[in-house]
């Protein structure tokens, strides 16, 4: 049970040198298992766990946890007594738990006027002992900074004020995406276009191939009403592809307003992620990192911080969701760029410190690559 939770809360269980299982292996009945957990066997009187808490001295070992399941002719208060006179000697934290109700009261007294922690269940007492690395590492964590980026504040203001004017809260994409290029944001090449014409000369300055997404401010879903073709290669692509999602649009949307669609270049590979910001009333902005995609919602592995964040807060939220080995590399694939990611979350940090009319930001995707990252989409809310 005490394995199972080291495992669960992310402890290691060490594993002792052949020196010190040597000294188990001498002091010990032959049916004891010296390897870690270390079984002293149900009779072990106080002079096994003795031996057995010198393996404390071993340099793996960072901590120990003492269990002990009652048995008759176990003399409880001699085994609190020796726990609490050898186990402080390591000078390494030592927590207890001993496994019964009514007789167990006068030793539990021994290891707490002792200041040794005894715990009910030893999952509890595992719990503990992770509680306090995570404090540990926390304490002990480097010491780093805000960092602040030269951006063009003025130009994402106006942009802002300018939609406000017209009475818009939710930003065009094609105005999502400048804001985001203005705090540096490595935004894909992006043209809008309100007409087939105009989309095959966007399509061939950007470069084939493309994507093409309806612009409109009744559709916040593209892909779940047709709105979205990918990979276009040609002035063909481009004219039926233009035809194809109004129609899917106009099928699907009560009166749509269609102001036209977006070029985009078509990018592919990498990892999907998304960052984005949420302003709460009383907190003010919050960070939000997780994988991103169509899957996001189903997934809801994501991390959150306030901002703003430290550099170090940035590389926590990227490590900390479930899904952080995908990043790492997985099962042959390359490992995404998590310093261009994290650079990513600290301007998104400066913008909602800069930017208070925005209420909500997502980038979804921010793809990963091996080097580098490219934001694809965005979305952005102001305030009335």
């Amino acid at each position: 049970m005490a394995t199972d939770a080291s495992v669960r809360y992310g402890l290691q269980i060490s594993q002792f040198s052949e020196a010190t299982k040597a000294k188990l292996r001498a002091g010990l009945p032959k049916e004891a298992s010296v390897n870690n957990p270390v079984d002293l066997i149900g009779d072990a009187q106080a002079d096994r766990y003795e031996l057995a808490l010198h393996a404390l001295d071993d340099e793996s070992v960072d901590c120990g946890l003492v269990l002990l399941t009652p048995q008759a002719m176990v003399d409880l208060r001699k085994v609190a007594e020796t726990i609490a006179t050898v186990g402080p000697k390591s000078g390494k934290t030592i927590l207890t738990s001993i496994l019964g109700l009514t007789d167990i009261t006068p030793a539990v007294e021994v290891l707490e006027s002792n200041n040794i922690p005894h715990y009910t269940f030893p999952e509890s007492a595992v719990r503990a002992l992770a509680a306090m690395y995570e404090y540990r590492r926390w304490v002990d964590r480097p010491r780093t900074q805000v960092k602040h980026f030269d951006v063009d504040i003025g130009k994402a203001q106006e942009i802002i004020s300018t939609a406000k004017r017209a009475g818009l809260t939710n930003l065009p994409q094609d105005d999502a995406l400048r804001i985001l290029s203005t705090y540096g944001l490595p935004v894909i090449k992006t043209e809008t276009a309100s007409s087939k014409t105009e989309a095959v000369e966007a399509a061939k300055r950007i470069g084939y191939p493309v994507a093409m997404k309806i612009v409109s401010p009744d559709v916040v879903h593209k892909i779940d009403v047709g709105g979205v073709k990918l990979d276009l290669n040609s002035d063909r692509d481009i004219s039926e592809a233009y035809d194809e999602i109004l129609r899917n649009v106009k099928a699907r949307v009560l009166n749509p307003r269609i102001e036209g669609v977006l070029l985009q270049e078509f990018v592919t590979g990498g990892t999907e992620t998304i960052i984005g910001i949420h302003r709460d009333p009383k907190f003010g902005p919050l960070l939000m990192f997780g994988l991103g995609g169509i899957y996001v919602e189903a997934y809801r592995d994501v991390s959150f911080r306030l901002a703003p964040i430290r550099e170090l807060s940035a590389d926590n939220m990227i490590s900390q969701i479930r899904g952080s080995k995908i990043l790492q590399g997985f099962r042959g694939q390359p490992p995404a760029d998590t310093k261009a990611i994290a650079e990513c979350i600290e301007r998104l940090s400066q913008l909602s410190i800069e930017l208070p009319d925005v209420a909500e930001l997502d980038v979804n995707p921010l793809v990963a690559f091996q080097n580098g990252c490219r934001a694809l989409d965005a979305r952005i809310i102001v305030t009335d």
